[in-house]
């Protein structure tokens, strides 16, 4: 093997985050990324950037962030990605822009939008990204789920609000992430406190987050990571859709590490 060679095959299965910058691998696509759609057209999610090949199964494409996005309409399934078993870790963090008009001031009971969810077909979903006024745990506003873990922006409250987390962004591009460690987010966690085992991001910054400390060993069970598992936008077709407001998603991004800086 030459020199040059030898290089490559280094960087290439090299797959630490170096001083917050992203370590890219000789193919140029960046460690840790599992996949990533740009949603551009029916094509970009049949041939993803990285990652499985997903089915699109209906929705119109408008202006996104960079190119185009994929709109997806109220009580309609628009894309499924099949995920081997095996692609979800202890550890992981799923980021995208999304856009939509919020239907009231006021964020009602239920999914307001759900911009996707992960998980095992004939099973409640496992991971979500979604605005709801009460999630049944008693919270609500942003919400996220992580199989057995949620976080949300607050304890349930009468009339929660958009603004409160969206300001007079609620009718812009948002970047979301749900970020996840099942030993602690080490940015995020403080010597002598509980350590952050989840965090929901709005636009780059911190708006919810659990430590868990009722579960100290808290971690997904081998019931999501063993087994295939589907990567909905944003239920799969064949269960009961309740997402029940028009939105926009774009640049949808699934890591194996947890990821806290962002290109925004």
């Amino acid at each position: 093997m030459t020199t040059s060679k030898a290089l490559l095959a280094i960087i290439s299965i090299l797959s630490v985050i170096c001083g917050g910058c992203v370590i890219f691998r000789a193919d140029n696509k960046p460690v840790g990324l599992v996949y990533h759609c740009t949603f551009d057209s029916k094509e970009a999610i049949e041939e993803p950037m990285v990652g499985p090949k997903g089915e699109f199964i209906g929705g119109d494409f408008v202006d996104g962030v960079k190119n185009k996005a994929l709109l997806v309409a109220a009580k309609s399934c628009s894309a499924i990605v099949p995920m081997e078993a095996g692609m979800l870790g202890q550890k992981g963090c799923f980021e995208l822009w999304g856009k939509f008009t919020p239907p009231r001031d006021v964020i009602t009971t239920g999914h307001h939008p759900c911009f996707f969810t992960f998980g095992v077909l004939g099973v409640e979903p496992r991971f979500c990204i979604e605005w709801n006024g009460n999630n049944g745990l008693g919270g609500g506003g942003l919400n996220a789920m992580i199989e057995h873990l949620r976080a949300c922006t607050s304890n349930f409250i009468p009339s929660p609000r958009y603004k409160t987390i969206m300001g007079d962004k609620e009718k812009d591009w948002n970047h979301y992430a749900l970020v996840w460690n099942k030993d602690g987010i080490k940015e995020l966690s403080k010597d002598g406190e509980p350590l952050i085992k989840a965090a929901i991001f709005f636009n780059g910054k911190v708006v919810a987050s659990t430590s868990f400390p009722e579960a100290p060993k808290w971690g997904l069970s081998p019931a999501i990571t063993a087994v295939p598992t589907f990567l909905c936008f944003p239920f799969h077709k064949d269960v009961e859709n309740r997402s029940s407001v028009n939105y926009a998603i774009d640049e949808f991004r699934f890591w194996n590490y947890d990821k806290v800086d962002f290109d925004l």
